[in-house]
């Protein structure tokens, strides 16, 4: 008789859908996005004071076209986790050793892609924008030159990532990345404060990335002991079907590409880099928001996978309401703040060169509500494999704002408020209608019942603290840093209090206690 495979010893034993790792995930997840949000602070603040603003504004031209060359991956990366998690449920060893191995192949040949674009777009800069960036053009070609090929190279080594989050490890995934980041980071600030430009700035972003992957590859074996990337697993029908799942990917992730990226060159294009950099540090603020409901809705694709697999509609049903509701609860309090503090933010933050941003970060921080509110459906609907009509409704949304955003500043010569609010409204409505009724016809759910579990009590909650931010900002706003903190006190107090009661679940309050009590009693304090 066959000896069944171990597997324990295979890397596949465990928890299969991730539920039991979602909290730390997400803890470590958010812990991870921290360096980043930190370094986001800083960094722009540092060029332009060591340098000035114009290198700013190319060093965000530089991650614009390094966004445009990751549309060269097809929406495949995204895949990966879904089906190595789909195998790994299902026990199968070889499964997830053909997928990586197949998608490292696929993925071999776009970053060979990228490089050759990187070399073309670095010759043509010198043509099609030489007016434009003038006495910052040498600099521009080493940063076009060296951004996009750290995307190579992670585009490359992509698979290895896969693994870790497919099985889980979002904290090993996480700490790596930020690990990474932090080293780039520090390596950054050296170069400014020892008078480097933009070149030293790209190189060291290049060698961070380099090193940061070759981290992760040795990762993923230690986290998965039986993982062979070999050419005899590679396999054209398992690539096709990772293409096929990264197509339907890939729209949505056209459409965010060419609204976050588009628009900034317009405004290089009529504008200039001064105003690009203008519109760009709301812009990052808004991502960061972005970014940490990403963070926390990320953890939600393989798991959706494999309760898919396992035929769990109750909690898939469940996941989505509570999901959302977290991340409605976690996304308010910040648009609200900076709608109502963004003034301060980046007076404190940017200095008195960037009072112009203030209405175009309400702008943007109000549009993009819904987006981020909607994040833990979009990842629901990857690991449903039901992303594909929501994404092309969105590429629509985002050509739309394309548009707008080109008749706003190159017909009617309007400035960088309507600019965001052409930007804005298009893909507010798709996320606030469209997404939210897609995910509950799939889940067979009704839209009232969805949008009243999820929505109503975090709205509730959150009104007492805008009101409290409105009044501080009324009261103290001639002083940014002083609005600020009373501000992020005040609110504070009230938000903590109204989420411990209305928000947390009994069982997560009960655990918090708990562990509470764990800390007081392993310090020897005395009990209450």
């Amino acid at each position: 008789m066959a000896q069944k495979p171990d597997k324990s010893a295979a890397g596949l034993a465990g928890d299969l859908t991730g539920r039991e790792r979602m909290v730390r995930n997400v803890i470590t997840s958010w812990a991870g996005e921290s360096v980043f949000i930190v370094a986001g602070f800083i960094m722009p603040r540092m060029i332009d004071r060591y340098i000035d603003q114009e290198s700013l504004g190319v060093w965000d031209f530089g991650w614009s076209l390094v966004a445009y060359f990751t549309l060269v991956q097809v929406g495949i990366v995204s895949s990966i986790n879904r089906f190595v998690a789909r195998h790994r449920a299902e026990g199968d060893v070889d499964g997830v050793n053909v997928v990586v191995s197949s998608v490292t192949f696929v993925l071999a040949i776009m970053g060979l892609v990228v490089f050759v674009l990187t070399v073309a777009a670095t010759l043509a800069l010198p043509v099609l924008l030489k007016e434009q960036l003038a006495d910052h053009l040498t600099e521009a070609r080493w940063v076009v030159f060296l951004l996009p090929c750290s995307l190579a190279v992670q585009i490359v080594f992509s698979g290895y990532g896969g693994v870790l989050t497919g099985f889980h490890r979002w904290g090993l995934h996480n700490a790596i990345l930020a690990g990474g980041y932090a080293v780039v980071v520090v390596g950054m600030i050296v170069v400014l404060l020892t008078g480097g430009g933009l070149r030293g700035l790209a190189a060291v972003t290049f060698l961070g990335q380099l090193g940061q992957w070759l981290v992760r590859v040795v990762a993923a074996h230690r986290v998965f002991p039986a993982l062979r990337v070999r050419r005899r697993f590679v396999q054209w029908l398992t690539a096709r079907e990772l293409l096929a799942f990264g197509g339907k990917s890939f729209v949505p992730q056209v459409a965010s590409t060419l609204l976050n990226q588009a628009v900034p060159l317009l405004i290089l294009y009529y504008l200039g880099p001064a105003a690009l950099a203008l519109y760009s540090r709301p812009r990052s603020l808004v991502q960061h928001v972005q970014t940490v409901i990403n963070r926390f809705s990320q953890v939600l694709t393989p798991t959706t996978s494999a309760f898919q697999v396992l035929n769990k509609q109750e909690e898939l049903r469940e996941l989505l309401v509570t999901a959302t509701r977290y991340a409605a609860a976690i996304s308010l309090p910040m648009i609200v703040f900076l709608t109502f503090m963004g003034a301060p933010v980046l007076a404190v933050w940017m200095g008195k060169d960037y009072p112009d941003a203030h209405w175009v970060l309400v702008v943007l921080a109000l549009g993009n509500l819904t987006v981020v509110a909607q994040m833990p459906v979009w990842s629901m609907l990857y690991g449903l494999n039901a992303h594909g009509r929501p994404g092309f409704v969105n590429l629509v949304a985002a050509l739309g704002a394309i548009a707008l955003a080109f008749l706003t500043l190159g017909v009617w010569r309007q400035g960088l408020v309507w600019a965001s609010l052409s930007v804005a409204l298009p893909i507010a409505l798709c996320n606030g209608v469209y997404v939210p009724l897609a995910i509950c016809r799939k889940l067979r759910m009704p839209i009232r019942g969805y949008v009243a579990q999820a929505f109503r009590m975090p709205v509730l909650c959150v009104l007492p603290f805008g009101l409290v931010l409105f009044g501080t900002r009324a009261a103290l706003g001639d002083r940014p840093l002083t609005a600020l903190l009373v501000g992020m006190g005040a609110g504070g107090i009230v938000l903590v209090g109204l989420y411990w009661r209305f928000i947390l679940s009994e069982s997560l309050r009960g655990k918090i206690l708990a562990r509470l009590r764990f800390r007081r009693a392993a310090t020897g304090a005395p009990p209450e």
